[in-house]
Protein backbone atom coordinates (compact mmCIF):
# COMPACT_ATOMS: atom_id res chain seq x y z
CA UNK A 1 0.00 0.00 0.00
CA UNK A 2 1.39 3.10 -1.20
CA UNK A 3 1.78 5.91 1.82
CA UNK A 4 0.06 9.04 0.02
CA UNK A 5 -0.51 12.11 2.32
CA UNK A 6 -4.17 11.13 3.09
CA UNK A 7 -5.82 14.53 4.85
CA UNK A 8 -8.16 14.43 7.51
CA UNK A 9 -10.46 16.48 4.84
CA UNK A 10 -9.73 13.68 2.30
CA UNK A 11 -11.17 10.82 4.82
CA UNK A 12 -14.20 12.69 5.82
CA UNK A 13 -15.20 13.43 2.49
CA UNK A 14 -14.86 9.78 1.93
CA UNK A 15 -17.74 8.99 3.86
CA UNK A 16 -21.12 10.44 3.06
CA UNK A 17 -23.41 10.29 6.12
CA UNK A 18 -26.11 12.55 4.72
CA UNK A 19 -29.53 10.86 4.99
CA UNK A 20 -28.12 8.14 7.25
CA UNK A 21 -29.96 7.31 10.48
CA UNK A 22 -27.10 7.16 13.13
CA UNK A 23 -27.57 7.19 16.64
CA UNK A 24 -26.06 10.31 17.68
CA UNK A 25 -23.40 8.39 20.28
CA UNK A 26 -21.75 7.06 16.05
CA UNK A 27 -22.56 10.07 14.46
CA UNK A 28 -20.97 12.34 16.80
CA UNK A 29 -18.15 10.56 18.83
CA UNK A 30 -17.39 7.15 17.33
CA UNK A 31 -17.03 7.99 13.40
CA UNK A 32 -15.29 11.72 13.81
CA UNK A 33 -12.81 9.25 16.32
CA UNK A 34 -12.84 6.94 13.87
CA UNK A 35 -11.71 9.64 11.07
CA UNK A 36 -8.93 10.44 13.20
CA UNK A 37 -7.87 6.53 13.95
CA UNK A 38 -7.90 5.93 9.94
CA UNK A 39 -5.55 9.14 9.52
CA UNK A 40 -3.49 7.69 11.90
CA UNK A 41 -3.20 4.36 10.53
CA UNK A 42 -2.99 5.54 7.17
CA UNK A 43 0.70 7.70 8.21
CA UNK A 44 1.90 4.25 9.98
CA UNK A 45 1.06 2.26 6.76
CA UNK A 46 -1.49 -0.11 8.27
CA UNK A 47 -3.32 -1.48 6.00
CA UNK A 48 -7.89 -2.26 6.91
CA UNK A 49 -6.73 -6.39 7.03
CA UNK A 50 -4.27 -5.32 9.87
CA UNK A 51 -6.57 -3.11 11.68
CA UNK A 52 -9.61 -5.88 11.57
CA UNK A 53 -6.71 -8.36 12.46
CA UNK A 54 -6.16 -5.36 15.87
CA UNK A 55 -9.68 -5.68 16.30
CA UNK A 56 -10.27 -8.76 16.74
CA UNK A 57 -7.41 -8.72 19.56
CA UNK A 58 -8.74 -6.01 21.32
CA UNK A 59 -11.88 -7.97 21.39
CA UNK A 60 -10.00 -11.22 22.67
CA UNK A 61 -8.69 -9.04 25.38
CA UNK A 62 -11.76 -7.16 26.13
CA UNK A 63 -13.55 -10.45 26.61
CA UNK A 64 -11.46 -11.38 28.68
CA UNK A 65 -10.97 -8.45 31.16
CA UNK A 66 -15.36 -7.69 31.24
CA UNK A 67 -15.12 -11.82 32.25
CA UNK A 68 -12.76 -10.98 35.04
CA UNK A 69 -14.69 -10.26 38.99
CA UNK A 70 -12.41 -6.84 39.48
CA UNK A 71 -14.03 -3.95 38.41
CA UNK A 72 -11.52 -2.21 37.45
CA UNK A 73 -10.45 -4.39 34.66
CA UNK A 74 -13.74 -4.91 33.52
CA UNK A 75 -14.00 -0.88 33.17
CA UNK A 76 -10.99 -1.19 31.17
CA UNK A 77 -12.45 -4.22 29.34
CA UNK A 78 -15.66 -2.32 28.09
CA UNK A 79 -13.26 0.35 27.08
CA UNK A 80 -11.36 -1.82 24.89
CA UNK A 81 -14.18 -2.87 23.83
CA UNK A 82 -15.59 0.67 22.49
CA UNK A 83 -11.97 0.87 21.18
CA UNK A 84 -12.90 -2.13 19.02
CA UNK A 85 -16.15 -0.55 17.86
CA UNK A 86 -14.43 2.35 16.48
CA UNK A 87 -11.68 0.10 14.75
CA UNK A 88 -14.54 -1.04 12.89
CA UNK A 89 -15.28 1.51 11.32
CA UNK A 90 -11.76 2.32 10.98
CA UNK A 91 -11.19 -0.31 8.34
CA UNK A 92 -13.90 0.79 6.37
CA UNK A 93 -12.66 4.44 6.21
CA UNK A 94 -8.53 2.80 4.98
CA UNK A 95 -10.48 1.00 2.43
CA UNK A 96 -12.47 4.01 1.39
CA UNK A 97 -9.99 6.29 0.95
CA UNK A 98 -7.63 3.75 -0.85
CA UNK A 99 -9.86 2.21 -3.04
CA UNK A 100 -8.44 -1.66 -1.45
CA UNK A 101 -11.81 -3.32 -0.39
CA UNK A 102 -11.06 -7.50 -1.23
CA UNK A 103 -13.34 -10.21 -0.64
CA UNK A 104 -10.73 -11.34 1.98
CA UNK A 105 -11.32 -8.50 3.24
CA UNK A 106 -15.28 -8.34 3.59
CA UNK A 107 -15.10 -11.76 4.77
CA UNK A 108 -12.84 -10.68 7.47
CA UNK A 109 -14.77 -8.12 8.45
CA UNK A 110 -18.19 -9.86 9.16
CA UNK A 111 -16.30 -13.06 10.52
CA UNK A 112 -14.82 -10.15 13.27
CA UNK A 113 -18.37 -8.84 13.29
CA UNK A 114 -19.91 -11.54 14.12
CA UNK A 115 -16.91 -12.66 16.87
CA UNK A 116 -17.70 -9.28 18.23
CA UNK A 117 -21.91 -9.75 18.46
CA UNK A 118 -22.58 -13.04 19.42
CA UNK A 119 -20.53 -13.90 22.73
CA UNK A 120 -20.92 -10.29 23.98
CA UNK A 121 -23.96 -11.14 26.30
CA UNK A 122 -22.26 -14.33 27.22
CA UNK A 123 -19.75 -12.77 28.34
CA UNK A 124 -21.65 -9.77 30.31
CA UNK A 125 -23.42 -12.29 32.09
CA UNK A 126 -20.43 -14.17 33.16
CA UNK A 127 -18.82 -10.98 34.11
CA UNK A 128 -21.76 -9.72 36.40
CA UNK A 129 -22.46 -13.04 37.93
CA UNK A 130 -18.91 -12.87 39.46
CA UNK A 131 -19.05 -9.33 40.43
CA UNK A 132 -22.92 -9.98 42.44
CA UNK A 133 -21.87 -13.67 44.00
CA UNK A 134 -21.97 -13.45 47.95
CA UNK A 135 -18.49 -14.05 49.48
CA UNK A 136 -19.53 -16.22 52.27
Amino acid sequence: MATAPYTLKTIVASQNLAGQRLPWLFRYVFIPLAWLLTWIFLRLGIGPNQTSFIRLACLIISFALIAQQASQLQGWGVGLFLFAVILDNVDGCICRVTNTASYFGKFLDGLIDSIMEVPLPIVLAFGYWGTTQDPG
